[in-house]
């Protein structure tokens, strides 16, 4: 077979999704996040998982990658999001 099939880049939520299968609860959590979060192992895979997603889909200025000038003179401005994969 010879089928292309579109995966199209993740967007937030589906990265908290992706984050979520392999931050899990089990792994070693350094013991200032879970003090942050009373102790709960859940609460704290959730807080840096949130954290993260936030940090990588914030169109800020600090998250600017590169700006593309086309052949016609448009322009834009891509940042780190835009480089995300689901693979």
């Amino acid at each position: 077979l010879d089928v292309k099939i579109k995966i199209e880049r993740p967007d937030a939520e589906a990265a908290k999704d992706i984050f979520a299968k392999y931050l899990t609860p089990s792994l070693p959590l350094h013991a200032d996040d879970l003090s942050e979060h009373t102790g709960s192992r859940e609460a704290a895979a959730h807080a840096m998982i949130q954290s993260v997603v936030e940090r990588m889909y914030t169109e800020s200025e600090e998250n600017r990658f590169l700006e593309v000038t086309y052949a016609n003179g448009d322009k834009e401005v891509l940042y780190f999001k835009d480089f995300n994969s689901g693979a």
